[in-house]
């Protein structure tokens, strides 16, 4: 394995445990909010055990993420960095 290779693992790395972080925060934020996982899970149009699976696996699916936003005020870039780019990265392409 070259030197390069691990460079872009350990990026990549990085970049998932900080998007899973946040990812679980805006869930456990909005959980909060709605006194329980079956209450955000309403809200959002799914399950309060789709809510647990997301907090286990700390990834909100992309078609989630507006509504998460607009309930927590975390930005959606911050929960899935990989779906929704930084607004100046965007203005960039």
């Amino acid at each position: 394995m070259t030197r390069k290779h691990l460079l872009r693992i350990e990026a990549k790395s990085a970049m998932v445990q900080a998007m899973t972080t946040a990812a679980r925060r805006a869930i456990l934020i909005g959980v909060m909010k709605h006194k329980g996982k079956a209450g955000l899970g309403r809200e959002i149009g799914v399950t309060g055990q789709a809510i647990s699976q997301w907090v286990r696996e700390g990834i909100v699916p992309p078609k989630r993420v507006a509504k998460l936003s607009e309930i927590t005020g975390i930005p959606p870039h911050e929960i899935r960095p990989d779906v929704f780019p930084k607004p100046q990265d965007a203005q960039r392409t």
